[in-house]
């Protein structure tokens, strides 16, 4: 194994679960839900009947349908067998190779961060007969698992079966004649003597007219073939894409828009109306609406963060999940682009292998979504750096180092040339293009003085006496003129993302940047930075990530101003379904917060929403609700949040709005701080596993809690940071209370919310306690470890009943899932386990 190219390893060794009998058994129980049995008998050494066999034994049951996770939960299975395997029995699994698994480590989001920076020594993992005492423990495993399946529903959703918000609109089925209510006199009925007319002459608008006409026969049985009254289409020259007008009277209906978009809403808000009539009823009016927010992107819910480009989008962003998003009102959906990939690299053209599939790939899926009045958004984060071996060819790019990362020199004109070249190329292959996003300053080493809080200054003659802000706006100048070049109206938008002191933006460095920025550059800052909050009587400063904590950003506040009075567009980037806060959850329920935050955005008269980064894209009711936001209707300026909650949950509103307030209330009091969101057990909640001993590990960003209460803890003193957690989960369970349905979307998410609140207060707890117990065996302490372990397994068997019904729960795009049916299996296991360790111990 040639270490070089992968992590370094982690001589401490890995993390051996005692709740399994053997190693072996533990290798079959974690990947059984994810991968053959035949690929699990040849990393093991064994048939294939063998593996079967220990299955069997353990209560597993048959594995289903696996051919899903390598391409989409790749991630998952390198996360349940980091501590498992050695690196040899990892490929052998993933069937990949080293160098395969090196890019994703480097390039899927931070991945190697995430796992440690570092690989846990495992030995061997290989089939052995079990002896009797193992047989005699297995069978208690056994146990536990019937025990479940009696209460698993019989039709167990598949993972990465989404339902993409749209679960509610397949159950509801078609409303038939009989009974629809009576006509009032006053109002327009749509029956068989209707039929459309395509005025437009545009093809995407034909695509447009069949979905709509295929949804009026689904939810009405209506064919619209009829030769008596016309609903007719036509575009407005010179108008926003989107806008559009809906003029209603008995004999006649017009949709007048700006654009294929603007039809498509215009269509969306007919179907819309006539739901909310209980039949297909219009009320004769005049209607126009146009945008509030051009832009409103989001990232797709389960989109290949690296790999996006290698497949068909298809498998990632379904036709299905384009229609819900939107219907949203989502028009812009964002992913990573990686140039060397998506081009012929002109220094090196074997690392671009496959460059011209991507390219396809990309032109395809921009023309898909068009059809649903979305366009396709870039983030570049360029240029990447290199190797050293790659600077012994090229030396005349080489720029700052940092380790073993060195940047090609943004300074040297070849450098230029490429970086203007490739966004040329890309924009050239797809037509229709939405644009791009930057970030030219952050964790990973592009120009010369880009490494976010790194030493390097100084390490490029060239580069020694430019300015940061100088390097960043050449970068974000490049891209702006290559992409306009090729296509003026593209969207091409510079994040302030890393644009600060500590990074070498003083002084007035992000005005001096923004103002040497093209005026076509739109510049985009997130809506909490830099806002104060006190929590437990701890106070701190937002960095990023919080839908608890409300309002704006003062430094955010003077950019956009800036901006604007130097003729720049802005851009808000904002988390609208959930926050690393908890990540695995959809969204949060938390509406009249997600209201305000928007409407202080309104008061800013932001251009641009940037809706999510890699976590957030469920097109869930949050999205629905704020629609009501994203347009202008009738010239009205004002927003009902009543009207609008009455619009997405209907009859259940003020239900939904007595135990969302309370909800708000509960999560205003979340423990905040960057380091509890990035190494906190609250994004895995009721799955992370708990531990007798201490493990010696160190919580990872977004991945590993273990059991590492100092840095779950951040600026929290240990005992606030459990106040915090039980104060938010007593006072969310309050809010479940009002609820008067269950099993249905809105109730599982909203339990499921709760469940990694109380499970990260049971954590704490129990952490501190067995610290505690380790130093005095006090009887009392270990019954209360004992009952919060009997907790967490009646939780986890909870969330395991609602994760059959919702797969997507516990998943999360650049993590993929974070935890499923399998990891659930293993916590009521490990609470089982543990329970039994501690009755043994009583005095």
């Amino acid at each position: 194994m040639k270490n070089d190219i992968l992590l370094e390893l982690n001589t401490s060794g890995g993390l051996i679960p005692d709740w399994f009998p053997s190693t072996m058994q533990a290798f079959i129980f974690r990947n059984w839900g994810m991968v053959d049995k035949s690929r699990l008998a040849k990393v093991l050494g064994t048939s294939a009947e063998n593996v079967a066999r220990e299955a069997q034994r353990m209560g597993l049951g048959e594995q289903g349908e696996l051919s899903a996770w390598l391409e989409k939960g790749y991630i998952t299975i390198i996360r349940a067998n980091w501590h498992l395997l050695p690196y040899d029995q990892l490929l052998q699994l993933l069937g990949w190779s080293e160098e395969r698994l090196a890019h994703s480590l480097k390039e899927d989001d931070f991945l190697g961060i995430k796992l440690g920076n570092a690989k846990p020594v495992c030995k061997p993992v290989l089939y052995q007969e079990l002896t009797e005492e193992q047989k005699q423990e297995t069978v208690k495993i056994q146990a536990a698992m019937e025990e479940l399946a009696m209460v698993t529903p019989k039709n167990v959703a598949k993972p990465f079966d989404f339902a993409y918000g749209i679960e509610a609109e397949g159950k509801r089925g078609m409303l038939l004649a009989d009974q629809w209510r009576e006509l009032p006199t006053d109002q327009v009925a749509i029956d068989a003597s209707w039929y459309v007319v395509n005025q437009t002459k545009d093809p995407t608008v034909d695509e447009m007219v069949g979905r709509f006409v295929v949804a009026m026969k689904d939810n009405f049985g209506i064919n619209l073939t009829g030769d008596r009254h016309e609903l007719a289409l036509k575009f407005l020259p010179d108008h926003e894409e989107e806008y559009h007008e809906i003029r209603i009277t008995k004999e006649k209906i017009e949709v007048i828009a700006g654009g294929s978009s603007g039809i498509l809403r215009a269509l969306y808000r007919l179907e819309e109306w006539m739901k909310g009539s209980g039949g297909p009823f219009l009320t004769p009016e005049s209607y126009r609406r146009e945008p509030r927010f051009g832009v409103r992107m989001i990232y797709s819910f389960c989109g290949l963060y690296d790999q996006a480009f290698d497949v068909d989008s298809r498998s990632y962003c379904p036709d299905e999940l384009l229609e819900a998003y939107a219907r949203v009102g989502i028009n812009g959906i964002w992913l990573q682009a990686i140039l060397y990939r998506m081009t012929e690299f002109p220094f090196a053209p074997e690392i671009s292998e496959g460059w011209q599939r991507r390219q396809a790939n990309l032109a395809d899926f921009v023309t898909r979504a068009k059809a649903y009045g979305i366009k396709i958004y870039l983030y570049l984060n360029e240029p990447r750096f290199m190797s050293p071996e790659f600077f012994e060819k090229h030396p005349q790019l080489k720029g700052a180092e940092y380790g073993s990362k060195v940047c090609m020199c943004t300074s040297v004109p070849e450098t230029e040339a490429y970086l203007r070249n490739a966004v040329k190329r890309v924009c050239q292959c797809a037509p229709g293009l939405g644009g791009f996003f930057t970030i030219t300053m952050s964790e990973n080493l592009t120009h010369c003085k880009s490494l976010f809080c790194s030493p390097l200054r100084g390490t490029c003659e060239r580069c020694e006496e430019k300015a940061t802000w100088e390097l960043a706006a050449h970068v974000n100048r490049v891209i702006a003129e290559a992409a306009h070049s090729i296509d003026p109206k593209m969207l091409v938008i510079a994040w302030d993302w890393g644009w600060v002191a500590s990074n070498g933006f003083e002084g007035g460095d992000v005005e001096r940047c923004i103002r040497a920025m093209p005026k076509d550059v739109a510049i985009m800052c997130k809506r909490e930075t830099g806002i104060s909050f006190t929590r437990g009587g701890v106070s701190g400063t937002v960095s990023d990530y919080t839908i608890s904590v409300d309002g704006i950003s003062e430094d955010s506040r003077k950019a956009w101003i800036f901006a604007k009075n130097s003729g720049h567009e802005t851009m808000a980037k904002v988390q609208v379904n959930n926050t690393w806060e908890c990540s695995t959850t959809p969204y949060l329920p938390v509406y009249r917060k997600l209201f305000s935050q928007m409407e202080n955005l309104m008061e800013m008269n932001v251009n641009h929403l940037m809706l999510s980064w890699t976590l957030g894209g469920y097109p869930s009711p949050n999205i629905r609700l704020l629609s009501e936001l994203f347009f202008i209707e009738n010239g009205r300026e004002k927003p009902d949040f009543d009207r609008a909650l009455k619009n997405v949950y209907g009859d259940k509103s003020d239900m939904v709005k007595k135990a969302t307030d309370i909800f708000c209330e509960a999560f205003s009091e979340f423990p905040f701080h960057v380091g509890v969101l990035y190494k906190g057990p609250q994004n895995g909640g009721p799955s992370n596993l708990i531990y007798h001993e201490p493990t010696g590990y160190e919580a990872t960003m977004t991945c590993y809690a273990y059991d590492d209460l100092k840095r779950w803890s951040s600026i929290y003193p240990p005992e606030i940071l459990e106040q915090q957690f039980d104060l938010v989960s007593r006072k969310w369970k309050e809010g479940l209370e009002m609820l008067e349905t269950k099993e249905d979307e809105f109730s599982d998410i909203a339990y499921f919310c709760y469940s990694l609140f109380r499970a990260s207060y049971h954590q704490v707890r129990f952490v501190r306690l067995r610290n505690r117990f380790l130093k005095n065996k006090e009887d009392a302490i270990r019954k209360e470890m004992i009952e919060i372990l009997q907790e967490e397994k009646k939780l986890a068997g909870e969330v395991y009943q609602i994760m059959c019904r919702r797969p997507e729960i516990g998943y999360e795009a650049a993590n993929h899932y974070y935890f499923g049916l399998d990891g659930m299996r293993e916590k009521i296991i490990n609470c089982q386990w543990l329970i039994e360790y501690y009755e043994k111990l009583r005095k």
